[in-house]
């Protein structure tokens, strides 16, 4: 799951950049890398949209709950002892 090394906050994998200067493998969400508080969005329709930080964070854990309520999901978690739930 991606976490921000600097916010330690949840974001989807697109939304995150590798911190080059680091030794080991981590990343960084693009929020904290630009100092940023949005970003802009192109949409599959064509239209663009602004995202926020919070927006993303929030619309992610989102997704991982909704997953992990999946029951197919939920049972292969089981098996390997996974606790999945996630607070916003």
């Amino acid at each position: 799951m991606p976490k921000c090394v600097r916010c330690f906050d949840v974001f989807p994998p697109v939304l995150m950049v590798p911190v080059t200067t680091a030794v080991e493998d981590v990343s960084q969400c693009i929020f904290c890398e630009r100092e940023i508080k949005e970003v802009t969005m192109d949409k599959e329709d064509g239209t663009s949209e602004k995202y926020t930080k919070e927006q993303a964070k929030r619309d992610y854990v989102k997704f991982l709950n909704e997953l992990k309520d999946k029951q197919k999901i939920a049972d292969i978690l089981a098996k390997k002892g996974v606790s999945p739930i996630l607070r916003p």
